[in-house]
Parts: structure tokens; sequence; C-alpha cells
């Protein structure tokens, strides 16, 4: 049942981020949620390709990106305008 929920869970995720970053700020702005938001976008996308392909690397990608994806989210967490 996670399996077949795990697409939905990210698109609704990509989603709640851009939500998010709108209502807090007003308008789209690059900083760390913004690369949050694209690397999150850039692997739901090597999953489907992976779906329709059945290439097995880009599942590997698709899993190990899962690790960046927690490190920006942290980064994102504690200190949002790291870039600027």
């Amino acid at each position: 049942k996670g399996r077949k929920m795990h697409p939905y869970v990210g698109g609704l995720l990509i989603l709640t981020g851009l939500t998010h970053g709108y209502l807090k700020l007003g308008r789209f702005d690059f900083h760390t949620g913004s690369l949050l938001l694209m690397v999150l976008t850039f692997n739901g996308i090597l999953g489907l390709i992976y779906k329709r392909t059945k290439k097995r690397s880009f599942a590997k990608v698709h899993r190990y990106m899962g690790i960046l994806i927690v490190l920006l989210f942290l980064l994102h967490y504690l200190r949002p305008w790291y870039f600027i």
C-alpha cells in the first residue's frame, strides 16, 4: 500500500512546499526551500522515468537523492536564508 501511495505523497509534498513558500513570503524567492523543491521535483521526474523505462539506474539515483533531500530539508529548517 505504501508503494502505491509514494508518488502521490511526493506530489503532495511538492504542492505543500510551493504553498508554504508563497504564503510565507508572498512571492517566489530563491532560498534553501526553493532548492529543496527543485530537487524534489527532479527526483519525482526520475521516479516517473524509472516507472516507464524500468532502467535500474534511474531507480538507484532516485533512491540516493533521498539522502540529499533529507540534508537539504535540514539546511532549510536550520538556515533558510543560507544563500543570501
